[in-house]
């Protein structure tokens, strides 16, 4: 599958959050990319908007959000669709500093078997 290069994504979404609604876009500090295939096995793109924890209370409200995936998908389609025969999924998630660094954290801890597991 063919990918593109992290950076060029991470530009066209830091283009894109200036017309996040409700100030939204001073609450984003970085993004997280992930390409792959999905569960159809079509090309993909996974977006991860880590805002800051301070200003994350500007993305609760459901139509900042929708607007927010609406942007980053219209942006990502227009850009890098053609790249993909026209089949490129993009799917958009959004967490705080402290979840990603909680999310990251249960990630990263050993996992335990079940009791009697071989």
């Amino acid at each position: 599958m063919r990918t593109i290069p992290e950076a060029d994504i991470v530009a066209l979404l830091d283009g894109v959050k200036a017309q996040f609604p409700n100030g939204a876009g001073e609450a984003v500090d970085h993004w997280v990319i992930k390409q792959g295939l999905d569960s159809t096995n079509a090309p993909a793109i996974w977006v991860w908007v880590i805002l800051k924890d301070a200003l994350a209370s500007r993305v609760s409200d459901v139509l900042v959000v929708n607007r927010i995936r609406d942007l980053i998908q219209d942006c990502l389609f227009n850009k890098l669709d053609v790249y993909f025969d026209f089949g490129l999924g993009v799917y958009v998630s959004f967490r705080s500093v402290s979840e990603q660094a909680e999310a990251l954290a249960v990630h990263d801890r050993p996992r335990r078997r079940a009791a009697g597991a071989r």
